[in-house]
């Protein structure tokens, strides 16, 4: 049976320690894991919690490393990609509005020859 965990700890199974509570009512650490009965253990729940903080930390370190990559490799080419998706919908979304306007106006003449009594 998974357990999904209602913090931010990310975690999803009995073997987390975190001290939350869980959607099947328990506490990670506190309960029968895999190796029965567990008491909450501070000491290991902020170990956990500090490797889980540890890993996405050098995980966002990877990103923004990549990204500064990118930016240096692709910047220019990302740049003009940009502008030219920003012309072409900028030309799309004028045009949207154009038409909605022109719906506008067929609906405001409809509704006043609609509602006009008859002669």
């Amino acid at each position: 049976m998974e357990n999904k965990c209602e913090c931010e700890c990310e975690c999803e199974s009995e073997g987390c320690e975190c001290g939350c509570p869980t959607s099947a009512g328990g506490h990670h650490g506190y309960g029968q894991g895999r190796s029965g009965f567990q008491a909450l253990d501070p000491v290991t729940i902020a170990q956990t919690m500090f490797q889980k903080a540890f890993f996405k930390a050098l995980f966002e370190v990877k990103v923004e490393k990549l990204k500064k990559k990118i930016e240096e490799k692709w910047g220019s080419n990302l740049d003009q990609a940009a502008d030219a998706v920003i012309d072409a919908y900028g030309k799309e979304w004028e045009a949207l509005g154009s038409t909605a306007h022109a719906k506008q106006e067929l609906h405001n003449k409809l509704a006043s020859i609609l509602t006009q009594k008859k002669k």
